[in-house]
């Protein structure tokens, strides 16, 4: 079974394009939805986290307090290395368990989605779904009212370049101009075949 990622920047297009293989009956491992869960529900991780940022990490409601860990990390470099070095882990055993259930499944190939990505991540292939820095934008926007122009910025900022994305990637899905659906067939003959 092969297991490929599919990576993008923010506003790119990547759950998009992770739909049109799931109508493929092709399963997605949605990385950052799965950290989140992790988060809350895993008790090891949640109490690291608790450790690292205090009681104000989580809420009474046992919610995760996402924008006071935000302001946290954004201030400390180190502070967010730590976060990455709680959860990561946590993430990369619930998808080892994950894929070898699609394995068991049959499957022919399996999706891991996420904004972060390498290519030694234990990937046969990585997907990047690609459109420009305005669309992207414009894309955020409409999906996150709340968010401004200069938030979504800073965030492109800090993600890889096209340059970047390219480097790591096998595959590309452009997503702006061109329709996704025929992309996403032509990808999928070449993994199942």
């Amino acid at each position: 079974m092969l297991k490929i990622g599919i990576t993008g920047g923010i506003g790119s297009g990547k759950s998009t394009v992770c739909k049109a293989f799931e109508l493929l009956h092709v399963p997605v491992y949605y990385a950052d939805s799965e950290a989140k869960k992790i988060i809350i529900e895993d008790l090891g991780v949640k109490g690291e986290i608790i450790n690292l940022f205090g009681n104000e990490a989580y809420g009474l409601d046992g919610s995760y307090n996402t924008s006071y860990i935000r302001t946290k990390v954004f201030q400390d470099q180190q502070l967010l290395n730590k976060l990455n070095q709680i959860v990561h882990p946590a993430v990369r055993a619930h998808w080892d368990e994950w894929s070898a259930q699609k394995a068991e499944e049959g499957h022919a190939y399996i999706l891991k989605e996420a904004a972060i990505m390498d290519k030694n991540q234990g990937l046969d292939h990585i997907i990047y779904v690609h459109a420009s820095e305005e669309t992207r934008i414009a894309r955020t926007l409409k999906r996150d009212p709340e968010k401004s122009r200069e938030t979504v910025l800073s965030i492109i900022a800090k993600q890889k370049s096209d340059t970047e994305f390219n480097s790591i990637s096998d595959y590309i899905i452009e997503n702006e101009h061109s329709l996704v659906f025929p992309q996403v067939l032509k990808l999928h003959q070449l993994f199942t075949s």
